[in-house]
């Protein structure tokens, strides 16, 4: 998640002789270059497990697959996926064409663990059901009452949000 998406300038003119007026300032967002990934699911009326990566950073350090299987397809997904298929029966996941989500290991352990995908067009996050969350998400989190200063901040922030 990166925070700090340009939401437009808007212009507060004044003649020159008009007296300032605090009531004409927007205050603006000061961007943080802390960032954090983020992985998240959602089922109908349900919200399901939210994962902060763990991860150095950097280029080429960043999301991989074995990432992505350690900390979200073990630790977070199969146990709700498992939880929701008794509840519900077939329940189909749907993911984006992330290269970590498309890579053969991922491929394999999701065939053998038996999650059937819900199909997804290449680069549609428009089709997503989870973007609109994504944007309130951020919402929430620029309008703390502070700016995070830590990682540690973010990742509260995250998880509170």
């Amino acid at each position: 998640m990166y925070i700090g998406d340009d939401q437009g300038t808007i212009w507060v003119t004044q003649s020159a002789d008009e007296e300032y007026d605090d009531n004409c300032v927007i205050l603006t967002f000061q961007q943080s270059l802390l960032q954090v990934m983020i992985w998240g699911c959602i089922m109908a009326e349900d919200k399901g497990p939210v994962v902060v990566f763990e991860y150095p950073g950097g280029r080429c350090r960043g999301l991989n697959a074995e990432r992505y299987h350690d900390q979200v397809l073990e630790k977070a997904l199969y146990d709700y996926w498992v939880e929701k298929s008794e509840e519900k029966g077939l329940v189909l996941f749907q993911q984006d064409g992330a290269r970590s989500h498309t890579a053969k290991s991922m491929k394999a352990w999701l065939a053998q663990n038996s999650i059937k995908l819900f199909p997804h067009p290449v680069s549609s996050p428009d089709l997503s059901p989870i973007e609109p969350l994504w944007k309130r998400f951020k919402t929430i989190i620029q309008n703390c009452p502070h700016l995070q200063t830590s990682i540690g901040e973010l990742k509260a922030a995250v998880h509170e949000a």
